[in-house]
């Protein structure tokens, strides 16, 4: 089953990131990252953005949704629009 935040982790292991380091990138303590990573606590927007950033880094086309919206939330959606 797909969880909310699978597909940041998954970009962040990609870009070659612990979360101690992605969280050290982002000015954030280690726990509140996880949190985040988890879904337990959602991202601002802000935060969004530089996730994005980060990441673009290593994938220059990357999207918000691609990061922080998994396809079965953006099929739904789109089905409802």
């Amino acid at each position: 089953m797909l969880r909310e935040y699978d597909a940041l982790k998954r970009y962040r292991l990609f870009a070659g990131y612990t979360q101690k380091s992605f969280a050290a990138k982002l000015d954030m303590k280690l726990g509140t990252y996880q949190s985040k990573e988890q879904g337990r606590i959602g991202f601002s927007d802000f935060e969004k953005m530089e996730v994005k950033k980060i990441i673009s880094q290593y994938i220059p086309d990357i999207t918000i949704d691609d990061i922080f919206f998994s396809p079965l939330v953006q099929k739904k959606y789109i089905k409802e629009a």
